[in-house]
């Protein structure tokens, strides 16, 4: 296990008119350096189709010859999906269905991906559904404009009076 570990190589193709030592380092410098910055962006050493993951046309899903299957999703609800999708590492491809009002997506996805689709569909449910269930920022404002409103009538209108009387006492006796 250690041989092989030990004993990689590396095929470097340069185009120069003169090999020399100088422009060799310079080359063996620079794929370590991109090496450097693929590692720290979390991609392996694949090829960009192998690598892959996210949305793509139909035609690009097809190529694995994979089967595919279809979900429909309506236009409001789309970019939450995108982003559950891309959580999960799915490939799909969406196409838009205009014959319907308001218009709906089809998002294709490859047959093996399906329990990891329905696995991502239920999570982004759970996301809409928690939403709906919160109150609206504006509704919140309104119950606390309601409660202060109230709470000032149940106050007598001196009694800020008198507390500004109590600051100035204070202010006065220091």
């Amino acid at each position: 296990m250690q041989d092989e570990v030990s004993e990689r190589t590396v095929t470097l193709a340069v185009r120069s008119s003169k090999m020399t030592a100088t422009v060799l380092l310079r080359a063996l410098q620079k794929h370590l350096r991109m090496n450097q910055i693929n590692k720290k962006r979390g991609r392996q050493n694949t090829t960009s189709a192998e690598g892959y993951r996210g949305r793509m046309t139909v035609r690009e899903l097809m190529q694995d010859r994979a089967a595919l299957n279809s979900i429909e999703i309506s236009d409001e609800n789309i970019k939450g999906f995108e982003k559950t999708a891309r959580k999960y590492g799915i490939e799909y491809a969406l196409k838009r269905d205009s014959s319907h009002n308001p218009p709906q997506y089809l998002v294709f996805f490859k047959g093996k991906d399906v329990d990891v689709l329905q696995m991502a569909f239920n999570e982004y449910v759970q996301k809409r559904l928690k939403v709906k269930e919160q109150p609206s920022v504006r509704m919140k404002i309104q119950e606390l404009r309601g409660k202060t409103k109230a709470e000032d009538r149940k106050h007598p209108k001196n009694t800020r009076a008198k507390t500004q009387a109590k600051i100035k006492k204070r202010e006065v006796i220091r």
